[in-house]
């Protein structure tokens, strides 16, 4: 009841395309879809648009049940922010827009969190520019994720098998509760980062020089390829098609 699941954010390699694209190519792809959904305020082309990147990342990635997931998590989310604005304009359809919005753009982050190898989304960062410190700082964040989670999961089974109730008493009473869960959580954590920077600096661990990475992004005509054809098929959801062929042939 209490366990937390860590397999949303555990990276699986796969044989699929979306994991053999070049990760710039993919975070391109993804900011573009957020900008997209962003803009977008009418119900049916979120709707289409939400459709597509399903069967677009599906397809691609091969990560249906992980989607499934990750959307099962957001659920109460979702239903707050439909009920919230439910209550302001008392209007179904307007409701239901940030909804499906907020469906939209976690679908458009997938194409990248959930194809890319924390290996690789540091050397991007690293690639476009961003300090090294912060990639490392985002690297190890993306790492520690499911070692926490897993970490969690122990601390909670061992206080529970000593007879630990978590579940007793009142609001703040059950918020008490979790005191002897976070702070052994919180002490292990602190231990896990001094051994981190105790291990960096043993290694000779510098940011004032510049590093070559084991293995080197490149970019390819198939990235190409992609990138081009994932933006025109986003754009035809987004623009009705007689607007994008107006484009171009007067009507």
């Amino acid at each position: 009841m209490y366990r937390i699941s860590y397999k949303a954010f555990k990276f699986e390699a796969k044989d699929a395309l979306l994991y053999r694209i070049d990760p710039r190519a993919k975070l391109f792809v993804a900011l573009y879809s957020m900008t997209i959904s962003i803009i977008t305020f009418d119900l049916t082309t979120l709707i289409l648009l939400t459709i597509y990147l399903m069967i677009y990342i599906s397809l691609l990635g091969k990560i249906l049940r992980k989607i499934m997931r990750n959307l099962l998590v957001l659920t109460p989310l979702i239903i707050i922010i439909f009920l919230a604005n439910y209550l302001v304009t008392f209007n179904i359809i307007t409701s239901l827009v940030p909804a499906v919005k907020l469906i939209t753009l976690v679908l458009s982050m997938n194409i990248f969190f959930l194809t890319t190898s924390p290996d690789d989304f540091s050397l991007t960062l690293e690639k476009l520019g961003v300090p090294l410190t912060i990639t490392l700082a985002f690297s190890l964040s993306l790492r520690f994720i499911i070692v926490l989670s897993k970490q969690l999961n122990e601390i909670t089974e061992a206080q529970l098998s000593r007879g630990y109730t978590l579940d007793r008493g009142g609001l703040i009473q059950r918020i008490k509760n979790f005191i002897p869960i976070l702070v052994p959580m919180i002490v292990l954590s602190i231990k896990r980062s001094i051994d981190i920077a105790e291990t960096l600096e043993v290694r000779g661990f510098r940011t004032d020089v510049k590093h070559t990475p084991y293995h080197d992004l490149k970019t390819t005509r198939r990235d190409v390829v992609f990138t081009l054809s994932s933006i025109v098929s986003i754009t035809i959801f987004y623009y009705p098609l007689q607007d994008i062929l107006s484009l171009f042939i007067p009507l």
